[in-house]
């Protein structure tokens, strides 16, 4: 027998029980379409998750913290004294527990701090591109006869979350150390209320100052109930208060033991006040404008998102470094860029060795990529199970086929039909099965995905804001060949008994059964 006979004959062997034919098609249909959606919905969020990731080249960068958890021999030793009749571990769990609660204030390893020089120890590590440091200063604003107070923040020259916002004029780019962005709302602030007096605005010069005598008020503005936004003047006569404070604690209607508490209080300097005192006044260029971030923008950076000035990271750098305390210090936040999102991991282990916290978009990835792998091959597994089942039902239905077709067996070995010819004949049948089955069920699974993803976009605006470009459900080639042949072998491997059974025939017996 030719193989093309074999084919036609299995076929039409199928089409003689419609009805038994259909529902066992109907198993395969529906294992084919979970199989299908589960795979699909599994590599469209897994692709989905890495695309929103890899937004403004997030993957390759390491967020760089201080470690500023405090050790035991930061902390006097007679602190550390627990009195009392106990157990060892309490007594052991009560000393941790205040070291656990020391402020961290009171000593902090220089190991642990991000100077200049630590940047640049993490600059000369392996794979990494550059470091950026992320320093927050609240300064003074001088702009044709306006005193403003502002908030200072550093950005790099490829900062896509300052640069997509620019509504007038252009962003600063490298070798431009004298240029300043700022926000649409200082300059309104600044009594430049109209569009086009922002547009002229561009190309300006403005001032900036950065004084150690700037933050002495707040103390004192706690104290009287003064708070939100002051204005400089306001500043001013508030840190004359603080300066003066000391010297007026004898004036004051307090016994002398609150007297000598109060001095107390007061003398928690870190530094002397001629080590901590600077001022730092420079001129810069304003290039351009930015917009507030929207809602969804705004998500994707806590820190620095309403900053009033933005200015060139090294230039920043370079003016708080100057003050000898913040250079002693150090910064609370740095960025390290690594050349290949690959080499995220083995940079950050190596700086943590040194007893920095790390924080990356890549390592949460990591997890949020074995989560969705979980869920699918959850899902993936009942599809299995579900072409199981419908595989028990090939089985079954092609068993029931032999004992009907018996006498049609014994018919073909008798005009020179091989054992073989009968054992494929009924693979066939159950590979025709799976053929049909899938094939129906790949059309029903990427009919179901034009409204699932409908929805599934319209939840993803609504419930976490935001906006997917591309279909969670998506279909590669490995998915659309894969899934009709994995179902088509195990259809036919659902048929091997029956066929081994129908091969066994005897063709003397089954020419005499009815």
């Amino acid at each position: 027998m030719r193989f093309t006979d074999v084919m036609s004959l299995a076929f039409s062997a199928l089409l003689q029980q419609k009805v038994r034919t259909l529902l066992t098609l109907l198993g395969v249909i529906i294992g084919t379409f979970v199989l299908l959606l589960s795979l699909s919905i599994g590599q469209g969020v897994r692709e989905t998750i890495v695309r929103e990731f890899r937004r403004n080249d997030q993957l390759r960068r390491i967020e760089v913290m201080p470690d500023w958890k405090v050790e035991a021999e930061d902390i006097p030793a007679e602190e550390l004294v627990i009195n009392g009749v106990m157990s060892e571990a309490r007594r052991e769990r009560l000393r941790q527990a205040k070291i656990n609660r020391w402020p961290p204030r009171n000593k902090r390893s220089s190991e642990k701090r991000l100077t200049p020089e630590r940047l640049e120890e993490l600059a000369a590590l392996d794979h990494v591109e550059c470091v950026i440091p992320f320093i927050r200063w609240n300064g003074r604003l001088y702009f044709r006869d306006k005193i403003v107070n502002t908030d200072t923040m550093s950005a790099a020259p490829d900062d896509r979350f300052y640069s997509e916002r620019i509504v007038a004029g252009g962003y600063f780019a490298a070798g431009q150390p004298h240029s300043v962005v700022v926000s649409e709302t200082l300059l309104y602030q600044l009594g430049i209320i109209d569009e086009a007096d922002a547009e002229g605005a561009v190309g300006t010069e403005l001032e900036l100052e950065f004084s150690s005598r700037l933050g002495r008020h707040w103390s004192v503005a706690s104290i009287i109930g003064a708070g939100g936004k002051l204005e400089p003047k306001q500043e001013d006569v508030l840190a004359k208060i603080a300066q003066q404070l000391p010297e007026a604690i004898e004036q004051l209607n307090l016994t002398a033991t609150e007297k000598i508490m109060l001095q107390k209080l007061m003398s928690r300097s870190k530094t002397p006040p001629e080590r901590s005192s600077f001022e730092i006044r420079e001129k810069f260029t304003l290039v351009g404008v930015v917009r507030d971030p929207t809602e969804e923008e705004a998500r994707r950076r806590w820190d620095g998102r309403y900053a009033d000035i933005i200015l060139p990271a090294s230039k920043l750098q370079d003016m708080f470094f100057s003050v000898p305390n913040n250079r002693e210090f150090g910064i609370n936040r740095a960025m390290i860029v690594v050349d290949n999102e690959d080499n995220v991991e083995a940079v950050e282990e190596r700086v943590s060795d040194v007893g920095l916290q790390t924080y990356s978009l890549a390592s949460i990835l990591k997890h949020l990529r074995l989560n969705v792998l979980l869920i699918s091959f959850a899902t993936t597994f009942v599809a299995v199970v579900a072409l199981v089942v419908a595989g028990l039902g090939i089985t079954n239905t092609l068993l029931m086929s032999v004992l009907e077709r018996t006498h049609e067996i014994g018919v073909m070995k008798a005009v020179g039909a091989r054992d073989r010819h009968i054992q494929l004949l009924f693979l066939l049948e159950g590979a025709w099965i799976g053929l049909l089955g899938s094939t129906v069920g790949m059309i029903c699974g990427w009919l179901a995905s034009i409204p699932g993803d409908r929805i599934a976009q319209r939840l993803a605006e609504q419930q976490a804001k935001i906006l997917l470009g591309n279909s969670l459900f998506v279909f590669p080639v490995w998915l659309v060949i894969g899934v009709p042949l994995f179902v088509t072998l195990l259809t036919m491997l659902a048929a091997v008994y029956p066929a081994r059974r129908a091969s066994r025939v005897n063709p003397m017996t089954a020419l005499r059964y009815e």
